[in-house]
């Protein structure tokens, strides 16, 4: 048999009682999960002893917590097996539910209908088609108990949503109605002061004529009206008196927002190639200092002990070659060499002998050569290095 789950709540407000049918003898293999709720919310079971309580047909008591396995005690989550006395007499339970204790602390949920039927003589063919249509009809009724609680669950968050929304609306009005209360008073206070200026004319013997009452009316009621239609501040009420942000503050508000935007985008460190030769902390903020005068930037590689970190200088912008420099295969060719002594294809003498096309000659000077540094800069652009120090 499936395992039938029941939403269980100490307030006992669920729509109907969850059924459980069984037959007499039934029992140890007869399992059910529980979820137990306060007004819907999980109920947390850690430390509680949860006992199953109820009175069978036969006027049997049970009180079983042995048969009680939490599953998820945080979510008030348990899973009971009906133990054999349970199913030990026929007809329908006259209570049962679920008990919880803690520290003298004890609360029950709403009743379980337990209903236990007689063990039919009927042939084995019999029996099966008894039980399976049985079986059919409790788990739709399981199906449309569970269909039950998912729309009470439903109502009770829109009866909770209409309950904040009524709320809100509450101390909207309220709101309103204070402040109609407050002009009110107010231009009341002002009537009054009128009536015992005038009670005070009058008490005087000077007062005035209907028709100067009259006029004097008129005048305060165009006063009122000429009030309450001012809508231009008539007060002088200030930002700061009402916690609002006046327009200075609005815009220093938005100026270091979009100040701490380019900072966030350009952190300590950044490197900045410009035109501009202003320094960036006027129009960036930040500390900025110029960077690389004079000199390009090459990337970094960890596996090059010349580029292997931030910061490292070298290279120059010319160079004289050192003997060092030379290639090792340089070869002069000499024009114009009339040999002596010799025939004219022979250019030198071996010890003195007859003339070689090949030997060490020593050391040859180029008469016109100066030994000047050559230009050893690649194709440039000149930019605005900066550098973000704080």
């Amino acid at each position: 048999m499936a395992n039938q789950i029941f939403n269980l709540d100490l307030n006992k407000n669920n729509a109907i009682n969850p059924i459980i049918f069984g037959r007499l003898t039934d029992g140890n293999l007869r399992k059910i999960t529980v979820n137990i709720t306060n007004e819907g919310e999980p109920i947390d079971l850690t430390g509680y002893k949860v006992t199953f309580e109820g009175i069978s047909g036969g006027k049997t008591k049970v009180f079983d917590s042995l048969g009680v396995n939490l599953l998820d005690a945080t979510n008030g989550k348990f899973e009971y097996k009906f133990s054999k006395v349970a199913f030990s007499s026929t007809g329908k339970f006259k209570t049962a539910y679920f008990s919880i204790e803690k520290d003298g602390v004890r609360e029950t949920t709403n009743d379980i209908q337990i209903i236990v039927n007689t063990v039919a003589d009927v042939t084995a063919q019999d029996s099966e088609t008894a039980i399976t249509e049985l079986n059919k009809t409790i788990a739709l009724i399981n199906q449309k108990y569970n269909e039950l609680n998912g729309r009470v669950d439903t109502y009770e968050n829109d009866v909770e949503t209409l309950e904040i929304w009524m709320s809100g609306k509450k101390t909207e009005i309220n709101n309103i109605i204070s402040s109609a209360n407050s002009s009110f008073n107010q231009k009341l206070t002002e009537i009054q002061t009128k009536l015992d200026a005038t009670n005070t004319a009058i008490a005087n013997g000077s007062f005035y004529s209907k028709t100067e009452t009259d006029a004097k009316i008129a005048t305060v009621n165009s006063s009122i009206t000429t009030h309450a239609n001012n809508k231009s501040n008539p007060h002088v009420v200030t930002a700061s008196q009402v916690g609002a942000y006046n327009k200075d503050a609005v815009d220093s508000l938005i100026a270091n927002a979009i100040t701490n935007v380019k900072l966030a985008i350009n952190p300590i460190g950044t490197i900045l190639s410009t035109l501009n030769s202003a320094n960036p902390s006027t129009y960036l903020g930040g500390t900025w200092v110029r960077y690389g005068q004079g000199k390009t930037l090459v990337g970094v590689d960890e596996a090059d002990t010349d580029f292997s970190t931030t910061g490292k200088t070298g290279g120059e912008k010319a160079t004289k070659l050192t003997a060092d420099q030379i290639p090792e295969d340089l070869k002069l060719t000499i024009g114009g060499v009339t040999a002596t002594g010799g025939t004219s294809s022979k250019l030198f003498s071996a010890g003195g002998g007859d003339y070689s096309t090949s030997g060490n000659i020593g050391e040859i000077k180029i008469s016109n050569a100066k030994g000047l540094a050559h230009n050893n800069m690649q194709p440039y652009i000149t930019v605005y290095f900066w550098r973000r120090t704080a």
